[in-house]
């Protein structure tokens, strides 16, 4: 049986505060799915984004500043 998976959609400018959300919920035994831990190098970002999002059980979304005009996070959701 696969793991539900939790993709994090986040704005650039929150980076730091995400890495420390996946390593907390890895932590918790939460199988999460992020950009800059999970893209691998020279993959298609786009296309990488649209599978794991195809394949994501849960979308988390962190809200700030910097997300609220980022389009890329407002596609995701």
């Amino acid at each position: 049986m696969s793991r539900d998976l939790l993709f994090i959609s986040h704005s650039s400018a929150d980076n730091e505060f995400v890495k420390k959300l996946s390593a907390d919920l890895k932590e918790r035994d939460i199988s999460v799915w992020l950009d800059l831990l999970d893209i691998e190098p020279g993959s298609d970002w786009n296309e990488s984004i649209q599978t794991a999002l195809s394949n994501c059980t849960y979308l988390l979304v962190v809200w700030s500043k910097a997300s609220v005009i980022s389009p890329e996070v407002l596609a995701d959701v």
